[in-house]
C-alpha cells in the first residue's frame, strides 16, 4: 500500500512501502470494525509501518481526511493476504462493508 508525503510547496506525493531488514516488530492489534462509524488504529510509539489483514468481511479505508463509507475508500478484501501500510498510522480510518469484520495489524518501527 502507499502512504503520502508532502513536498515543501505542500503538494502531496505517494510513497510506497519497502520492507527493510532494520524494522523492529513493535506489537500486534486486532480491531473489530463496524459498519456504522469509522474506526482508527492505536499504533505503538515509533511505529512506521503496519501490515494489515481484513478478516470476516471486506473493509474500506481512507487516510487523507475524509471518512470512509461502506462504498467509498480503498478496499481491503477479506480473502486477500496481508498488505503493508506506510503513512500516518493514527490518521487512517476503517469501516466494514458487512458484519463480522476484523483487522489484524502488526506494527513495525
Amino acid at each position: 500500500m502507499s502512504g503520502y508525503d508532502r513536498r515543501s510547496n505542500g503538494e502531496r506525493i505517494a510513497t510506497f512501502a519497502a520492507v527493510r531488514a532494520s524494522l523492529t516488530p513493535l506489537g500486534y492489534q486486532r480491531v473489530s470494525i463496524g459498519t456504522g462509524a469509522p474506526s482508527g488504529l492505536t499504533p505503538p510509539v515509533g511505529a512506521r509501518l503496519a501490515t494489515i489483514q481484513a478478516e470476516g468481511a471486506n473493509i474500506r479505508y481512507r487516510d487523507f481526511g475524509g471518512a470512509p463509507t461502506a462504498s467509498i475508500g480503498m478496499r481491503l478484501l477479506s480473502t486477500s493476504t496481508t498488505q503493508e501500510y506506510v503513512g500516518t498510522l493514527s490518521a487512517v480510518q476503517f469501516i466494514a462493508e458487512g458484519a463480522g469484520a476484523f483487522l489484524n495489524i502488526a506494527y513495525y518501527g
